[in-house]
């Protein structure tokens, strides 16, 4: 009596597990999102830093550009002004600045080393609005100039992490 306890015992726990392992898959694989109240939370959040330029990168991928959308629409409400990104190789778009060609994985919301100065708090700011909303971001300065927006925050959107 006391093994056929312990099988069940073990199996519950087992199949515990399983159904844990289950879960964080779906998270895994489901898409980064923010909803509208997420969106107007960031937004309220951006509002001080009205005028700020930006311009956004992404894979050209279904999730990522999905998430672009609501980055583009949430900055858009905090009255910041988009600029269309200024390489060889964009990501053209109907009624849309053009976006940057990415390859990179998460976010990154980049000022040139430049601007460091005037962008890096904002950038700053935006990245843990990000993260309090659950989207996995980092503020950081880069180097090189990913394009000739000198004077605007770089927002880079890669494949979920």
């Amino acid at each position: 009596m006391v093994q056929g306890d312990q099988l069940r015992k073990d199996t519950a726990e087992a199949n515990a597990r399983a159904l844990e392992a289950r879960v964080e898959l779906e998270k895994f694989k489901a898409p980064r999102t923010l909803s509208t109240v997420q969106r107007a939370r960031i937004s309220k959040k951006m509002k001080p830093f009205v005028g700020t330029l930006f311009d956004v990168a992404s894979t050209n991928d279904g999730e990522p550009l999905g998430l672009v959308n609501a980055i583009e629409d949430m900055l858009g409400a905090a009255d910041w002004k988009q600029k269309a990104w200024t390489s060889l190789v964009v990501i053209t778009r109907n009624g849309k600045p053009s976006l940057g060609l990415s390859i990179e994985t998460g976010i990154s919301v980049q000022v040139e080393i430049s601007q460091q100065s005037v962008l890096l708090e904002t950038a700053k700011a935006l990245a843990e609005a990000l993260v309090e909303e659950g989207i996995e971001a980092r503020a950081e300065i880069s180097p090189v100039a990913p394009n000739d927006n000198h004077d605007a925050i770089h927002v880079v959107v890669g494949k979920k992490p």
